[in-house]
């Protein structure tokens, strides 16, 4: 284990939230479930829906995206198994879906000592993609996760969760 990982940890989320868009909105220490983020940061879009692109309905539509970031200085399979169901609780819990409701990700980012290849290749294959097909409910939404790896420099990304780590390539992780 690096004998430095908390200070190479807050280095890290401090680089996070100055690369995170300032649209979103950016807190630290925020509790969900008993787990404290360090960093959790929010985004929603707020439209009018339009027909064809062109005609406004009259309606609304809203999309939202949610990172939570956490140190994981072990990252082991019972860990990763507890951090899945975590963040896919989270989903059910923060998405506010209903009729207007479009589409919604939830990103858990957790900050490693070091993962080893097994790991990686369960990350790879995490996947929790939700459709929402009722009369009150519509859209669809998306966990995703990734690992970053201090020791080895590399962050890991779970299905659909390359985007998520491509926002997080300029952060310097020597």
């Amino acid at each position: 284990m690096l004998s430095d990982f908390p200070n190479r940890f807050i280095d890290i989320v401090n680089q996070i939230e100055e690369n995170i868009p300032n649209s979103f909105e950016k807190k630290r220490m925020v509790n969900y479930n008993g787990n404290i983020a360090a960093l959790s940061a929010s985004f929603t879009i707020n439209e009018e829906k339009k027909w064809l692109g062109i005609m406004p309905t009259g309606k609304s539509t809203h999309c939202h995206e949610f990172r939570l970031v956490y140190a994981c200085p072990v990252l082991n399979s019972n860990e990763l198994e507890k951090w899945w169901n975590f963040i896919c609780t989270q989903q059910e819990k923060l998405i506010p879906v209903d009729e207007n409701h479009e589409f919604s990700f939830v990103s858990l980012i957790l900050v490693c000592d070091n993962v080893n290849n097994d790991i990686v290749k369960s990350i790879k294959k995490l996947d929790n993609e939700i459709k929402y097909n009722s009369a009150d409910k519509s859209g669809w939404s998306n966990a995703r996760m990734v690992a970053i790896d201090l020791e080895n420099q590399r962050i890991y990304a779970s299905k659909n969760g390359d985007i998520l780590r491509d926002t997080l390539k300029n952060i310097n992780l020597k």
